[in-house]
């Protein structure tokens, strides 16, 4: 079963994006990872685990969630200083592109598919978010960088697979934040993550339910991306993680 998103977060898509201008006063410094966690919850740190690409199944029901520590640029002397130069985060404009989508045939073969070009909200749009962020500080923040119906754009793109092909595109997030600090905007700097859409790369499918002694029961924020969520065959449909 899909666990909700248990982290205060609010995802809009737009047809458009919020302008961007004003410094670069914050930086993402990672995505951290948060597989084999029991929470959707980021401990800001600027060492900690953190994932270099994502992985999230092209079957998933909801969209892909990007977990980053964020650390601010800007310098306090004084306590007056450390309130007003204080980020109030707001969200983050998301562009995405597919830049390779391949299909894998049963018998070994591969097929070089035309990757879509996302057209509206399925390709740029804005995820909101709130937090603060103080001067030299880091925080921790949780929102969607890849919606659901960008996932059915590639299926479509994909076509009709045959029993036991396999669907890998490769997408790339151009994650750029805002904020306001002092009554103005701020921008945090660009920050491009890349993500594998595949069908094969998450689930692990044990067969019918009810399955004993389930090991990978998925990332907390969405069990069908980055590691591996063991899943059982239900009258219903497929339940992951296994029950």
């Amino acid at each position: 079963m899909l666990r909700a998103l248990t982290t205060a977060l609010i995802t809009l898509a737009f047809a458009g994006c919020v302008a961007d201008n004003g410094g670069e006063g914050f930086v993402i410094v990672s995505n951290e990872s948060l597989s084999g966690g029991n929470t959707c919850s980021v401990v800001a740190s600027s060492n900690g685990p953190f994932q270099s690409r994502g992985e999230i199944s092209l079957y998933s029901p909801s969209g892909y969630v990007f977990t980053p520590v964020l650390q601010s640029n800007i310098t306090t002397e004084s306590m007056m200083d450390m309130i007003q130069r204080t980020i109030t985060l707001q969200g983050a404009n998301v562009e995405l592109t597919v830049n390779a989508l391949t299909i894998g045939h049963a018998d070994g073969t591969f097929t070089k598919a035309m990757p879509p070009t996302l057209m509206g909200t399925d390709g740029k749009f804005l995820s909101q978010f709130s937090g603060s962020l103080a001067p030299g500080g880091l925080t921790g923040i949780a929102f969607e960088v890849i919606p659901a119906t960008t996932l059915g754009a590639i299926r479509q793109a994909a076509g009709t697979v045959g029993a036991g092909d396999t669907v890998d595109a490769e997408v790339t997030a151009t994650i750029k934040p805002f904020g306001e600090m002092g009554g103005g905007r701020v921008d945090g700097h660009p920050f491009k993550y890349p993500v594998s859409v595949c069908t094969n790369c998450v689930v692990r499918d044990l067969g019918a339910c009810p399955v004993m002694n389930v090991t990978n029961k998925g990332n907390p924020c969405n069990v069908f991306q980055d590691g591996v969520v063991d899943c059982c065959e239900s009258a219903g449909g497929l339940l992951c993680p296994a029950q």
